[in-house]
């Protein structure tokens, strides 16, 4: 199964006298990044918390944001009055002294020492533990879930996009051998023009040898056979699924190169149409490809 790197989890849960809410976001990246937002009260759950996203997934920028509040009476931060009492004689004294010093509410309590957090004890702390790591994991399941839908979707469009490549291909091995034939008799036609008035024949051999010059010139078979294997490639691993977002698109580069060599040896403007679309195909594969885990 494919998986998306874009998608949404969240989990609620009650436990320990508080009501813990979990929400976890999923965006494109490279490699795998988490960014965590705790609360200053449970700092102490980052390195667990990471390391259970890490297990769960492989790419992708992962954010996830745990809040909480308190169900009893009992508040989850301390109000320390004589702290701020303290910062108020300081301050006071230099406002007597300067009317250009307002002392703001708000400020003071941002002030260090005057809300600290609740303290926790290690037996509330095991608790809180379980209980997270059992939120954090339902939240990355429901994540998992939704980007397994995108996955799905965006598996339909890889594949049909493959077989509309390898339907151009084989349009352009079957004009192959018209063009080269077509090359043969205009060239024939233009050498019969310019010798007509010499009376002189045309030597069969050498126009053999210049068809033979033009067919090695603009051979794409070794191309199409390439580009069509990476194509399998590609197909079984879309079928195999899990976290092969870096082989697909390993595959795509390697696909849009080989287009690109069948374009450069292409003299007819069928072929070239048709590498067009190929290259067009596979634009939208390396573009998908970003959004697979």
């Amino acid at each position: 199964m494919l998986y998306s790197m874009t998608g949404y989890g969240e989990a609620y849960l009650e436990s320990c006298g508080m009501a813990f809410s979990v929400q976890v976001r999923a965006v494109n990246n490279k490699f795998l990044k988490t960014s965590l937002k705790l609360p200053e009260t449970l700092c102490f759950l980052e390195e667990r918390i990471d390391k259970l996203l890490r297990g769960h997934f492989t790419r992708g920028y992962i954010t996830l944001t745990l809040s909480v509040k308190s169900l009893e009476e009992k508040p989850l931060i301390d109000f320390n009055q004589s702290a701020l009492n303290y910062y108020i004689k300081q301050l006071s004294s230099y406002s007597d002294k300067s009317s250009m010093l307002r002392i703001n509410a708000a400020n003071l309590l941002h002030l260090p020492g005057v809300i600290e957090p609740y303290e926790i004890d290690d037996e509330q702390k095991a608790k809180i533990n379980e209980a997270a790591a059992e939120l954090v994991a339902k939240a990355c399941d429901k994540l998992t879930a939704m980007r397994g839908e995108e996955g799905a979707e965006l598996k339909k469009d890889l594949l049909k996009n493959c077989d509309e490549i390898e339907s151009f291909l084989n349009d352009i091995a079957g004009k192959v051998s018209i063009v080269v034939k077509e090359y043969t008799e205009r060239l024939r036609k233009r050498i019969n023009e310019l010798m007509k008035d010499a009376k002189i024949s045309v030597d069969e051999n050498t126009l053999i040898r210049e068809t033979a010059v033009f067919a090695d010139r603009s051979d794409i078979s070794e191309e199409v056979s390439r580009l069509k294997s990476h194509i399998k490639q590609f197909r079984d691993i879309c079928q195999k699924g899990g976290g092969v977002g870096k082989r697909l698109d390993f595959l795509a580069q390697e696909m849009f190169r080989e287009a690109n060599t069948i374009g450069s040896k292409a003299s007819d403007a069928g072929i070239c149409q048709l590498v067009v679309d190929v290259k067009s195909r596979i634009d939208r594969i390396k573009e998908q490809v970003q959004n697979v885990e």
